[in-house]
């Protein structure tokens, strides 16, 4: 099941389209933010993972109207690497879909300037034969 419209697919696969229980922002955008507020149901769960990096704008009104539990979470910690490198190494997770802009590293400036950007999704940075 694909749709480009989020509300939709949200409603056609919750009971009675009342919103999902549990919904996670994992990309650090202000209006992905802003989005799930109105895709998790009353009395749902709000996950922030994603660094903002900047302050943002979104309706927390929405946490009080919702009843909603908000939780931040970092997931990132030195022994999930070699997991998450495994993971990679069997195909289990695919990457590929993530990288967004590839550059050489004699292009480095390119690529941080991409980076600096937020244009995509990861930017990728390999080593010169």
């Amino acid at each position: 099941m694909q749709s480009d419209d989020p509300s939709k697919l949200i409603a056609d696969i919750t009971q009675e389209g009342l919103g999902a229980d549990v919904v996670y922002e994992c990309s650090g955008a202000g209006p992905a933010a802003a989005q799930l507020l109105t895709l998790v149901r009353r009395r749902g769960r709000y996950v922030q993972i994603g660094l903002f990096g900047k302050p943002v704008s979104w309706d927390l009104d929405q946490l009080c109207y919702k009843e909603l539990v908000a939780t931040g979470s970092n997931a990132s910690v030195p022994s999930a690497w070699d997991k998450a490198l495994k993971l990679m190494a069997a195909g289990t997770v695919q990457t590929a879909p993530l990288i967004t802009h590839a550059y050489d590293v004699t292009q480095w400036e390119q690529a941080f300037a991409t980076f600096d950007a937020k244009s995509g999704i990861k930017t990728l940075l390999t080593p010169v034969d």
